[in-house]
C-alpha cells in the first residue's frame, strides 16, 4: 500500500507533466516522429502497487524527459529505435535477468520433499527442468541484449522480454489463490472428494504467508502434484479418468492426513 501524501502527489504530478510535454513539444517538430503514448498521474498511480514499482515508473518517465532520449539510431539489423527505446529495453532486459538469477538461487539449493520425507538430491543436483528452464530464459536475455548492438533480432528480444515480464508478474499471490480456488477445488470437486477435508486442506494453507507458500510449493512434491494433475486433466478420457481419479484421492488423503507435519516449520502458519 502506497501512502500519497502531498510531497510524492506533487512529485508524480511534475514527471507526467515533463513526460508529456516533451511529447507534445515533439510531435509539433515532427508529426511523423515515432513517440511514447502520454500518460495521467491518475494511470501512473493504478499501476503501481508498490512504492518501489512507482519509483521504477517515475525513472522511466524521468528518463525520457532527459535530452537527445529521443534520437533515432539504425541497429546493424536495420532496424530503427530510439535512443530511449533501446536503453529501456536493455534495463528492462536486465531487471527481468535479476529476478531471475534470484529464483534460480532459491530453487538451486533447494532439497525437495516427497510426503515430508527429505530426498538424497537438491533441484540442482538432480537437473530439474523448471530450474533448467529459467537458467536457459536468463542466459537468452543476456546474449540477446548483447548481441542487438551486434546484429541481433530486435523482435524477437522485444518478445522475449513481454513474455517473461507477464510470467514474472504472474504474482505469488495471484498462483496462490488459482491453486487454492482451482487447482485443488475444482479437482476435488470434480472427484467428489470429501468437501469437510478439503475445506481443512484450503483453511490451513490459507494461514501460510505468501513468501511460506511459495517455499512450500517449491519444496514438497506432493503439492507440486495438484498443480500437474490440474494441467494433466483437461487430457482425460476413458480409463485414464479413474486412474487420475484414484490417484487424485491418494494426493488429496496424504495432504489432509499430514498438512500439520508438513506446515510445522513455517512461522506463519504457526503464528
Amino acid at each position: 500500500m502506497i501512502r500519497y501524501n502531498k510531497e510524492l502527489v506533487n512529485k508524480i504530478n511534475k514527471v507526467v507533466r515533463n513526460y508529456n510535454a516533451k511529447i507534445s513539444r515533439l510531435q509539433k517538430i515532427n508529426p511523423s516522429l515515432a513517440l511514447p503514448d502520454k500518460v495521467s498521474a491518475r494511470s501512473i498511480r493504478n499501476i503501481s502497487d508498490s512504492r518501489k514499482e512507482l519509483n521504477r515508473t517515475l525513472a522511466k518517465l524521468q528518463r525520457f524527459s532527459k535530452r537527445g532520449a529521443e534520437d533515432t539510431i539504425v541497429l546493424p539489423s536495420g532496424d530503427f529505435i530510439s535512443n530511449y527505446e533501446l536503453g529501456e529495453l536493455k534495463r528492462e532486459s536486465a531487471r527481468l535477468q535479476r529476478n531471475l538469477t534470484r529464483r534460480i538461487n532459491e530453487l538451486a539449493d533447494l532439497t525437495p520433499k516427497v510426503a515430508g520425507v527429505k530426498q538424497d538430491y537438491t533441484y540442482a543436483e538432480m537437473g530439474d527442468m523448471r530450474l533448467n528452464n529459467m537458467i536457459a530464459k536468463r542466459d537468452t536475455l543476456k546474449r540477446m541484449s548483447k548481441g542487438i548492438s551486434a546484429g541481433g533480432d530486435l523482435k524477437n528480444f522485444i518478445k522475449l522480454i513481454e513474455t517473461t515480464r507477464n510470467k514474472q508478474n504472474y504474482q505469488i499471490s495471484i498462483f496462490r489463490n488459482n491453486y487454492i480456488d482451482k487447482m485443488l477445488t475444482n479437482q476435488a470437486y470434480s472427484i467428489g472428494y470429501d468437501s469437510n477435508k478439503i475445506n481443512d486442506i484450503k483453511a490451513k494453507l490459507n494461514k501460510l504467508s505468501d513468501k511460506d507458500f511459495l517455499r512450500f510449493f517449491d519444496e514438497e512434491k506432493v503439492v507440486q502434484m495438484v498443480r500437474d494433475k490440474y494441467i494433466d486433466s483437461t487430457k482425460l478420457s476413458g480409463e485414464t479418468y479413474f486412474s487420475y481419479e484414484d490417484e487424485m484421492r491418494e494426493i488429496f488423503d496424504e495432504l489432509y492426513d499430514n498438512m500439520d507435519d508438513y506446515l510445522k516449520d513455517y512461522s506463519s502458519y504457526n503464528a
